[in-house]
């Protein structure tokens, strides 16, 4: 919006735009100069020049493919095509939940996780192929990698298992061929089933994708994904049988007729205390039939942008809720508030 002369002639003014491409470039080539020396990325020849030159290619492809992609689809066409270079960072962050034994892998893994971050925001095939084209001759010209998205898959579950209850650590997510997949996934229909109900699964390319998509975004700390689309291809069930596998406890608000604000404070309230109280994994699971009015959307947003609700909790509240290990949390994170711990308990 326009700011009037009146009000900028009074006030220092100072703006900041987003960083020139040879800015990016050097921008990236330092990130991917830190994360490639990281322990969990094993490549033959590590030492400075090799890492160096690898981080420079990387950060070339990435720049280029993110300045071609806000150029072909905008937020004019979709609202939410909205990327940033915050997206680029998170691709960057993200290597560090893989383990990299080889150049080749490595480059199928930023592929992969380019994917995830641009791909999965496309609204139609027609866009995909357009995406998909830009990304493959990139790949080819920069990384001399072919790649194909819809035979690629990656689980944190097969790690997640080994991985005991109550432990901070966050799963790596592992390479699976498609068989490898659908084995883990009946694994888990045979469990959920016994303890829950019957789940009517059909193993097609688009269920395992989304299985794959979710497993990696519920299994980090924080993770939080809103699925749109087309009824019949398994979404909620998916989630559900996702969460199970990563030994996650699901809440959902139980809707009547006369829900109201105050019932859905206290559904929120119950996941956030399993969460941060209790310390247990925990996935908040909302459908559209569940936002009845508008204020819960606002909650839901809050939610998702900082871990809190402003207002669902007072300080005394909190106190009470951690009661003996109130102490031990002071610990864990030296200088903050109990609030404060309680947000990061929730992240």
């Amino acid at each position: 919006y326009p700011l009037s002369t009146r009000f900028t002639a009074n006030v220092r003014n100072h703006y900041v735009d987003y960083p020139t491409i040879e800015e990016l470039n050097t921008i990236y080539t330092e990130y991917l100069k830190g994360v490639l020396q990281s322990e969990q990325i094993k490549l033959e020849r590590k030492d400075e020049n090799t890492i160096f030159g690898l981080a420079r290619k990387i950060s070339a492809f990435l720049v280029e493919f993110y300045q071609e992609v806000k150029r072909k689809f905008l937020s004019d066409e979709h609202r939410h095509y909205m990327y940033t270079p915050a997206n680029l960072t998170a691709i960057v962050y993200g290597l560090m939940r893989y383990e990299i034994g080889s150049m080749e892998q490595l480059f199928e893994i930023i592929a992969y996780e380019v994917c995830r971050i641009f791909r999965d925001r496309i609204v139609d095939f027609e866009s995909l192929s357009r995406f998909d084209s830009i990304l493959m001759g990139l790949l080819r010209s920069h990384l001399k990698l072919n790649f194909n998205p819809r035979e690629v898959f990656y689980s944190a579950l097969p790690h997640a298992a080994q991985i005991k209850e109550g432990s901070k650590e966050i799963p790596y997510l592992s390479k699976l061929s498609a068989q490898d997949l659908i084995q883990l996934i009946n694994n888990g229909l045979i469990t959920y089933e016994r303890e829950f109900t019957e789940l009517k699964i059909h193993m097609l390319e688009e269920v395992l994708q989304l299985i794959s998509r979710l497993d990696r975004v519920l299994s980090r700390p924080g993770g939080a994904v809103f699925m749109a689309g087309r009824s019949g291809i398994c979404k909620r069930t998916s989630a559900l049988l996702v969460a199970h596998m990563l030994k996650h406890q699901v809440f959902q608000p139980q809707i009547t007729k006369d829900y109201s604000v105050r019932e859905f404070k206290k559904d929120l309230r119950l996941a956030l205390e399993n969460a941060a109280v209790a310390g247990k994994p925990t996935m908040l699971f909302i459908e559209d039939h569940h936002i009845t009015q508008k204020e819960f959307l606002e909650m839901l947003n809050s939610l998702l942008s900082s871990s809190e609700v402003p207002g669902l909790y007072r300080q005394e509240e909190i106190e009470g809720l951690l009661g003996n290990n109130a102490d031990e949390i002071r610990r864990e994170n030296y200088g903050k508030s109990l609030y404060e711990c309680f947000v990061t308990r929730v992240q």
